[in-house]
């Protein structure tokens, strides 16, 4: 698996690649590829045979290119996750029940992966929030629009209020970082897109639990002592 250090790296040289292919410049194509083949060809098996075949063929600079950037993506898909794996394994099991939710959750994470424009990225993500809340309410509403029904649902599931307080003003917090920051903006932090990313997976389950009637068991310490 990669760790975050090693995804943007190999993301960097994803896009250094795709650069060089957009420009169509073979010499830019030619130092990307000594570099990438230099550094993960023990990792990705077909990148040799690539570069094999264009150091023969000139002609093939471009096509093997193409196939190249399609490796580095679908390696850093398989072998990273912005949100530890069994949290995204929990929520898109829940979130079957719900699939209109599920289709953009499973939309932000693979433009994650993908190292796509961070405002499509939290787009989905409040997207598949939002559809959730609207399924769980039974109703249309905005995000916005929902909060006070929300905070009545929790209270009706017994949330403690202070848990409801933080939840709701989560809520808050998040709408108006997407108004002032994401709406008219692609350049939001790395770190940010990440939190945010993470931030709301981990309301998307809670939400998911109270909404299912899942209860996770939490031992006492004394409990755990005296097994």
């Amino acid at each position: 698996m990669l760790n975050t250090k090693q995804y943007m790296m190999m993301a960097s040289y994803a896009n250094k690649l795709e650069k060089a292919i957009h420009s169509c410049n073979d010499s830019d194509l030619y130092d990307i590829w000594a570099v990438i083949s230099a550094v993960y060809a023990m990792d990705i098996q077909q990148i040799d045979s690539l570069f094999e075949e264009i150091k023969q063929y000139s002609g093939l600079l471009l096509r093997n290119s193409k196939a190249l950037h399609g490796c580095l993506i679908r390696y850093i898909s398989e072998n990273y996750n912005p949100v530890e794996k069994e949290l995204i394994s929990d929520i898109e099991q829940l979130l079957t029940k719900y699939p209109s939710a599920l289709a953009q959750y499973q939309s932000a994470l693979a433009k994650y992966e993908r190292v796509e424009f961070a405002r499509n990225i939290l787009d989905d993500i409040r997207l598949s929030f939002e559809l959730l809340v609207q399924a769980v309410l039974e109703n249309k509403k905005s995000l916005e629009n929902n909060v006070s029904a929300l905070g009545t649902f929790l209270k009706d599931k017994n949330t403690s209020h202070e848990v409801i307080n933080m939840f709701i003003i989560l809520i808050d917090y998040m709408n108006k970082y997407q108004n002032n920051h994401v709406k008219h903006n692609d350049a939001v932090p790395k770190e940010e897109l990440r939190y945010i990313l993470e931030l709301t997976s981990v309301m998307i389950k809670f939400l998911l639990q109270i909404s299912l009637s899942i209860k996770e068991t939490v031992y006492k310490k004394n409990e755990i002592s005296n097994a």
